[in-house]
């Protein structure tokens, strides 16, 4: 008999749901259990404060690759939001570190990280902060309902098989409502400045560019240097001056409204007597290393 209650506890076990409540408000939680908590209907521009509690710590959670093989243990989670329609799923994923034995986390889902140090996420948490703002300023007018889960993971693409959390919020969208980042085109310190009248001339150049594939690609509005001086490319054979470049913090708004920062590398084409004043896209990216403390991706209108 005793075995046969042993084996029933174990199922379970088993057969729980590993996802356990998310609770949302629009204050700083510090409520220590889920129970009874309040629902609240947010608005779009609405800091959104979150608290998940778990079953067990995250690092104790075992991650999958997409074969079904097991990869160890969660050393990070991501959070999942599905926006109108259902399956519109936004994997805005923060990778946010885990505290050893900890099971309730508090953070903000609708704050892009400004500062990453981690050069192989950088560009994932970008793609995806966007999505995110891009998706709740393209919402309609009126209610919605976002539904989130959160998944344990570990850099590479391994995930928890089943969400770690899951939650749901009711979202109403009013006329001209945006979602504020908290993140600004001047945070960023340019390392030396455009000269005076150009930049306007720059951002032109840089608009052409992108208008001439796709027309609904936005405008950029401003531009700043992140370099101290222009970096002067050879030929390397013969050491004859092809162009010179710099790298460039972007401001960017799309054509729903969204601001957002882009590092880019802009260049001018030597011409055998001097450098011409068009700019031109270069084939390279500028450097995580560059640009970092500042994180690209969404950020507030100016």
């Amino acid at each position: 008999m005793k075995t046969k209650l042993i084996f029933i506890l174990s199922l379970y076990l088993t057969l729980q749901v590993e996802a356990q409540t998310m609770i949302f408000s629009k204050k700083l939680i510090t409520a220590t259990t889920a129970e009874g908590f309040p629902a609240e209907t947010f608005q779009v521009g609405d800091k959104i404060y979150c608290k998940i509690f778990l079953n067990k710590p995250v690092e104790d959670q075992a991650v999958y690759n997409g074969a079904g093989n097991k990869m160890g243990k969660a050393e990070c989670f991501n959070v999942n939001p599905f926006i109108d329609p259902p399956d519109n799923v936004i994997r805005m994923t923060n990778y946010e570190k885990v505290i050893p034995g900890q099971t309730t986390y508090t953070f903000i889902i609708n704050e892009s990280s400004e500062k990453i140090t981690d050069e192989r996420l950088q560009k994932y948490v970008t793609v995806n902060q966007n999505a995110y703002t891009n998706a709740l300023n393209g919402l309609s007018i009126g209610i919605h309902k976002i539904k989130f889960n959160v998944f344990g993971c570990k850099p590479g693409g391994n995930e928890t098989k089943k969400p770690i959390a899951e939650g749901e919020i009711t979202i109403e969208k009013n006329s001209g409502a945006m979602l504020k980042i908290g993140k600004s085109f001047n945070d960023i310190k340019p390392k030396m400045q455009i000269p005076n009248g150009l930049e306007p001339k720059w951002v032109s150049y840089i608009n052409d560019f992108y208008q001439k594939g796709n027309k609904n690609s936005g405008a950029c509005m401003k531009a700043k240097i992140l370099c101290n001086d222009w970096i002067i490319v050879h030929d390397k054979y013969t050491g004859a001056i092809l162009y010179r470049y710099l790298d460039l913090a972007l401001l960017w708004k799309d054509e729903k409204g969204v601001c957002f920062i882009s590092f880019q590398r802009w260049g001018q084409q030597f011409n055998g007597a001097g450098y011409q004043d068009a700019l031109h896209r270069t084939a390279d990216d500028v450097p995580t290393s560059v640009y970092l403390p500042y994180a690209p991706g969404a950020c507030d209108c100016e």
